[in-house]
């Protein structure tokens, strides 16, 4: 028995641990398998770990990156504030050189037109000539001789008689509108108006200088005299920056006896002459616009230029003068360039036009 039990002690295997203890084999694989237990829990709890890091870094990360979004945005939105400060800056700059301009272009204009000199003319323009009736060419070659005799007189004569040639066959014609209740008073209206028309410049120095009689002239008459250098009994247009009275030799009194009043003067634009003839806007106007389009198309006026609230007819025939038509501040404006002027040169001159 005992032998037995020799054989199976010396049958059992054993095994030596790390820490030089003796053990039976079957001890030493229960040590080992707890031993990895232990590792492999160790293990989980250094990946939970390592993971829980990882989530913080990456959280720390996003939160800089959305950081350096956020600044960068706001970065964004100044540097997008200031250039549209710097648009504006310029856009001043740019807006204060062409006021500038524009007062230094005003000034040299005020100097040219001052320092010209009104050229003298005999009779009636050549370029007038194509809107006389018959009637009113052989009444004009009957006035030629006369008008002759008036080379050399005044400037300022010259100036307050001369604007009617052109100006007055527009009044003339509103005016005849009034006074047509007989074909007898139509004929004698409308000598008046040739006498005006043709005889302005020749007739009113004529009159003034000479010892010759109205009665000489054919068709002429003591009552329709134009009137120079007068007063309006209305406040006229007139421009801004100059005295009608003073700078150009003063008003002249177109209107035929019995017809409404209308005024002229002579100015200049770019050394180009001009003719301003004005009445009261009739009451027929206020009530119908459409009747100032009318009134411009009757005379080849048909260029629109609307200047403010202002609608501006502008016409021009072939070789011949530029008429402009036009109602401002309840007044009826007709003005005659010599010579054809562009649009901005209107623009200016009419709004400078002041009711006074």
């Amino acid at each position: 028995m005992r032998e037995d039990e020799r054989e199976s002690v010396n049958n059992i295997r054993l095994v030596r641990l790390p820490n030089g203890k003796l053990v039976t084999q079957e001890q030493a694989d229960k040590l080992l398998e707890s031993t990895k237990q232990n590792n492999n829990s160790n293990s989980d709890q250094v990946k939970v770990k390592t993971t829980s890091t990882k989530t913080k870094l990456r959280t720390r990360r996003e939160r800089k990156e959305a950081a350096k979004q956020q600044e960068k945005s706001q970065s964004e939105d100044i540097l997008e504030v200031w250039n549209k400060q710097q648009e504006i800056k310029k856009e001043s700059e740019k807006l204060e050189l062409e006021y500038e301009l524009a007062k230094k272009m005003a000034k040299e204009l005020k100097m040219k037109l001052k320092e010209q000199q009104a050229s003298d003319q005999d009779g009636v323009d050549e370029s007038f000539e194509d809107l006389l009736s018959p009637r009113t060419k052989s009444l004009s070659k009957k006035l030629k001789p006369y008008v002759s005799k008036t080379k050399g007189n005044t400037k300022n004569i010259l100036h307050s008689a001369k604007l009617t040639a052109k100006r007055y066959l527009k009044l003339g014609r509103l005016a005849l509108k009034d006074i047509r209740s007989s074909r007898r008073k139509s004929v004698v209206a409308m000598v008046t108006l040739v006498i005006f028309m043709v005889g302005s410049v020749g007739i009113i120095k004529f009159l003034t200088q000479t010892k010759v009689s109205v009665k000489d002239v054919q068709g002429a008459s003591d009552k329709n005299q134009i009137q120079t250098k007068v007063k309006p009994d209305f406040a006229t247009l007139r421009p801004a920056n100059k005295d009608v009275n003073i700078d150009l030799g003063g008003y002249a009194k177109v209107s035929p006896t019995g017809a409404a009043s209308a005024y002229a003067y002579v100015d200049e634009i770019r050394s180009i002459e001009i003719k301003v003839t004005q009445q009261q806007l009739p009451d027929n106007f206020k009530k119908n616009p459409g009747e100032l389009e009318n009134l411009a198309k009757s005379y080849n006026a048909t260029k629109l230029l609307q200047i403010d609230e202002t609608n501006v007819y502008l016409g021009k025939k072939e070789k011949g003068p530029q008429t402009a038509v036009f109602a401002k501040d309840d007044m009826l404006v007709f003005i005659v360039a010599d010579q054809e002027l562009n649009d901005v040169d209107w623009v200016q001159y009419i709004t400078n036009l002041i009711k006074i």
